[in-house]
């Protein structure tokens, strides 16, 4: 069964790799498929991503 997580990427957490660097290296290395991501948004007045996802569990 799959359910929903949330993954946050911060800009303080990994130096010089950008926001969205990381989140591609994330998607990649946990295998998420296109069809798993549910949304993925940005906040501003605290820059960072927030991934939502499907994972099996």
């Amino acid at each position: 069964m799959k359910k929903l997580k949330v993954e946050l990427f911060e800009n303080e957490l990994f130096g010089k790799i950008s926001f969205e660097e990381k989140l591609v290296i994330f998607v990649n290395e946990n295998n998420i498929q296109k069809d798993d991501i549910l949304k993925i948004v940005y906040k501003s007045n605290n820059p960072r991503y927030a991934l939502f996802y499907y994972a099996e569990e």
